[in-house]
């Protein structure tokens, strides 16, 4: 077995699928420690055209500007300037739920969110969130997320994943998340579901596999799929690239991962888009 090291992510050249998934996870008040993802080497790459649905990145405003109200928000701005030093006052997300890989683990083990349940797993993936076990339940017994929502009733989820998807055939991706989405409805009726994209690397963490213009791929599928599903696509990373569309390093701690920063940034834009 070949593997190869980028940005501390370890790439294992065996095909898709085959990420052995760490047993941890990060529910409320959790202050686990993030560590790396492991990703698959990419087997297909696919043309895709855009569909006509609603463009969430076509209007530009003065990003110089940091916007901390309902006013002055813009979910139409491909770039957006808000707060990275602390989280908007008056919004609780305790009701709600946060459910991705390692991006989404670091929430809880930053600690920008304190409140909220962040059901997140390095490795995870739109073709394993139905399926792994990694939520501990207590009694030695773990759950899925699917089990775990049953039992648990969430106002709102929020949904990132697609990072450890880059290697895969991307029907495979499209088909799970579509899945993944009727299983959450099918336990939790009233829950309002949206869907937060692949957000870029870091230019220089990038490889002829895994880079922007892939993740750029699977973003547009991810609207497909909204479009499709009647749920939202909330663009975060309008305030979280730079000027050529990528993450910078700054708010990054290793090309791929949020760092408080970037993570308060998210969080702060989805308080702007969701919370009104």
């Amino acid at each position: 077995m070949v593997a190869t090291i980028l940005a501390g992510v370890v790439i294992l050249n065996t095909g898709c699928g085959n990420t052995t998934d760490n047993d941890t996870t990060t529910t409320k008040n959790s202050t686990t420690t993030e560590d790396s993802t492991t990703m698959e080497e990419i087997t297909t790459t696919e043309e895709i055209t855009t569909n006509n649905i609603e463009d969430t990145t076509t209007t530009e405003i003065d990003y110089s500007k940091v916007v901390d109200n309902f006013k002055d928000f813009d979910i139409n701005a491909s770039r957006i300037n808000v707060p990275e030093d602390k989280i908007i006052e008056g919004y609780d997300f305790s009701e709600d739920v946060f459910i991705g890989d390692s991006r989404t683990e670091g929430l809880t083990a930053y600690a920008v969110l304190t409140t909220s349940t962040v059901l997140a797993t390095r490795g995870l993936m739109a073709s394993s969130a139905l399926t792994n076990k990694f939520i501990d339940v207590g009694n030695n017994e773990k759950s899925t997320i699917i089990d775990y929502l049953k039992e648990h009733k969430f106002r709102k989820a929020y949904i990132m994943l697609g990072l450890n998807e880059l290697g895969c055939v991307i029907d495979t991706y499209v088909s799970s998340y579509k899945m993944l989405i009727d299983e959450i409805r099918e336990v939790n009726p009233d829950i309002e579901i949206y869907i937060l994209p692949v957000i870029p690397m870091v230019e220089e963490r990038t490889d002829e596999v895994y880079n922007n213009e892939i993740i750029a791929i699977f973003n547009e599928e991810l609207k497909k799929i909204c479009a499709e599903k009647e749920v939202p696509f909330i663009n975060v990373s309008a305030a979280l690239i730079n000027e050529e569309g990528t993450l910078p390093e700054e708010l990054s701690r290793d090309g791929i991962h949020l760092n408080t920063k970037g993570l308060t940034r998210m969080v702060n834009y989805l308080i702007l888009a969701t919370q009104n």
